[in-house]
């Protein structure tokens, strides 16, 4: 965008800040992924999309994590 709009937004950035913007994705990945496992696994087994043995479904946990 500085290089589209000179002047608007193309303030530098400090080395602290560049760190807490990682540390905030990090975070926030972090929770979208507790989330899926409080609410969207156990819905998937309630709708039966899963099979009733969660040791036969650990290889599709595992993609739905990757993923």
């Amino acid at each position: 965008m500085s290089k589209v709009l000179p002047g608007r937004g193309s303030w530098p950035s400090s080395e602290s800040e560049d760190i807490l913007v990682k540390v905030q994705t990090v975070a926030t990945s972090a929770g979208g992924l507790g989330i899926l496992f409080i609410s969207a696994v156990p819905a998937m087994y309630r709708l039966n999309l899963l099979s009733p043995d969660p040791k036969s479904d650990f290889g599709r946990l595992i993609t739905l994590t990757v993923a």
